[in-house]
């Protein structure tokens, strides 16, 4: 009998399907969204009364992790007052089967507040950062740590903040990110990152005191043997541990700090806020350079008041939540759905429509030679090259002289 249920399961959830699972705790709910080539075609519930228990929610999940043939992974009971949206899981099953290693995710939060990890992700090397856009500075510590592990044997793992600590303390801070959550998590995938910590940064744990972040959580919980950090890393209420103090501490929580030396480019030190700042003023090839890839938007594709489509040119509109805002202007693009890799050449508007008097940061997107129905499909959009800055026109017909010459642009 339980040959058939797992069998008519899968039926249901294909084993290629890419699994995103949410949290909604105040209506004590699991929700696991399944997308397949970028398309959600299903979801599944699962409730639980008030007094419910978190052990089997936990169980839950791992179920049907394991059945979609993902990584089976540590996950506490969550307790929060607000609905949140973790994405814990975010691999297909069928790379995963090709993979030789297993990449594992350890999401912790205030309710896992003793940092118990399995035995063996002891005694690894832990990289301790933000890690926001996985830059070439990042990959030149990852690449470092890479000979590290070969030289001791090691597994190679990241310790992560969500939110990100800035965006925590500051409210107003909408526009920040380079990558999302989700793309973090796959870059460091494919840098052969062994397992990844990410916890959930929330006013208790910005409360610690520096030196029981040292002894407690690292020293006696985590116990790396090497901790790899920046040289301005910061940590602990108020930021007030360094680099020195975790040096001061080697010898009696049995670790060794590595501070690798920044990558410069341009004799300025490869960093996130330095790609941020090369993005605000439109400076794209720049920042890609950094990146060593394109940057890049993932977002789901929402009805809008369909401009575009009323000029000629129809568009993908899609809200870019807390991503950096770019110089606000238009810029050759490509795009896929996500899941898929077949990419489509396009040119995008990210800003504010000002010829419209338009007040909301939009990506709007127009695909070349596409037709079809993208709403509430999630796609990748990677920023090729800026065109120009976003202006506000006279009226319609200046717009679209001056989008049919930025076509040429953008096709080239």
């Amino acid at each position: 009998m339980k040959k058939i249920i797992v069998i008519l399961f899968l039926l249901i959830y294909p084993t290629n399907s890419i699994a995103h699972i949410g949290h909604y705790i105040k209506y004590k709910k699991i929700e696991m969204e399944i997308f397949r080539n970028g398309e959600l075609i299903g979801y599944n519930h699962y409730f639980f009364n008030r007094n419910g228990s978190e052990t089997i929610v936990t169980n839950q999940i791992k179920f049907v992790v394991k059945l979609l043939g993902a990584t089976v992974f540590q996950v506490e009971g969550y307790s929060e007052e607000k609905y949140i949206k973790d994405q814990l899981v975010s691999y297909s099953s069928k790379t995963l089967q090709n993979d030789k290693k297993k990449f594992v995710n350890l999401t912790l939060n205030q309710k896992n507040k003793k940092f118990d990890i399995n035995p063996r992700y002891k005694e690894s090397i832990i990289l301790i950062g933000n890690f926001d856009g996985v830059h070439k500075g990042h990959q030149k510590l990852f690449s470092l740590a890479k000979k590290y592990k070969k030289r001791y044997s090691s597994k190679i793992g990241v310790l992560t903040f969500e939110p990100m600590p800035k965006m925590f303390f500051n409210k107003r801070l909408d526009n920040f990110r380079i990558s999302n959550l989700q793309q973090k998590i796959d870059n460091l995938k494919n840098l052969n990152v062994d397992f990844l910590i990410i916890k959930k940064f929330d006013r208790k744990f910005s409360k610690i005191k520096s030196i029981t972040f040292i002894k407690e959580i690292l020293g006696k919980k985590l116990k790396p043997k090497f901790i790899f950090v920046s040289n301005n890393f910061r940590f602990g209420n108020k930021r007030e541990g360094n680099v020195r103090q975790l040096i001061k501490f080697e010898r009696m929580c049995g670790y060794k700090v590595v501070k690798p030396q920044p990558l410069l480019t341009n004799k300025k030190i490869a960093s996130s806020s330095l790609v941020r700042k090369l993005l605000q003023k439109g400076k794209l090839e720049k920042a890609n350079k950094i990146l060593n890839r394109n940057w890049s938007i993932v977002g789901k594709v929402q009805k809008g008041r369909r401009l575009g489509k009323k000029i000629g040119f129809p568009t993908a509109n899609i809200d870019i939540k807390d991503y950096i805002l770019a110089c606000p202007g238009v810029y050759a693009v490509k795009a896929k759905r996500y899941g898929k890799n077949n990419y489509i050449k396009g040119i995008a508007n990210l800003g504010y429509r000002p010829t419209f008097n338009g007040k909301k940061i939009l990506l709007e997107v127009h695909l070349f030679n596409f037709s079809g129905n993208l709403y509430n499909k999630y796609l990748t959009v990677e920023f090729k090259k800026f065109i120009r800055k976003e202006k506000k026109f006279k009226n319609v017909d200046q717009l679209k002289k001056q989008i049919k010459t930025d076509l040429l642009i953008a096709k080239k």
